[in-house]
């Protein structure tokens, strides 16, 4: 008999959006949330999310990158993965709009929440795009039970939990051009 894992459904449940992501990063409450919560590590796929990013933001103005987490892990690979990102941010610009413009002011970092409930109804999507299988994916389970769009890497756990199409968006892992794509997808469906 397998157990699945699972999340306290009296916690991880849709609730209103009170826009206080919004007010703690000083942007409008009309500005949409791409949110990635996750450790900072190498495997979890923030290079190729912030380059997605990068691809999505020259046609969409209205949408920012929020990156939920921090470094826990005290190994070779990962010393100054963290460092590494945020400098990666600051160079971050647009592509594929008329003009090429720095993306800092649309990429935030917020530190991990030790009330991860209260992330998801603030995101219009959730992304998790880890570069290698996924044992099981417990962001997608949170971010679909609080009612949150989810795309995800179509590998390891999230396979198993996102009906593609129906419950959310599975793209091909490392496919950055096939995650800007979703994420446009589900960005203009009914935000409602």
């Amino acid at each position: 008999v397998v157990v699945q894992n699972g999340v306290d459904l009296d916690r991880f449940r849709p609730a209103p959006r009170t826009g206080w992501i919004h007010d703690q990063l000083g942007i409008p409450h009309t500005v949409r949330l791409v949110g990635m919560p996750a450790v900072f590590a190498r495997w979890k796929g923030h290079l190729q999310v912030v380059e997605a990013f990068e691809r999505l933001a020259g046609t969409r103005e209205d949408v920012h990158l929020v990156l939920v987490g921090g470094p826990i892990y005290d190994t070779v690979a990962e010393k100054g993965y963290a460092e590494e990102l945020v400098q990666r941010v600051r160079r971050s610009s647009a592509s594929g709009g008329p003009t090429e413009r720095r993306l800092d002011d649309r990429i935030h970092f917020l530190r991990f929440d030790p009330q991860p409930w209260r992330l998801y109804p603030e995101f219009d999507v959730a992304v998790h795009f880890s570069t290698r299988p996924e044992p099981f994916g417990r962001v997608v389970l949170e971010a679909m039970a609080c009612g949150a769009p989810v795309v995800a890497a179509r590998d390891g756990g999230p396979q198993e939990i996102v009906e593609h199409g129906v419950s959310g968006w599975l793209t091909p892992p490392g496919d950055v051009a096939g995650l800007t794509a979703a994420l446009a997808h589900a960005l203009a469906s009914d935000p409602e």
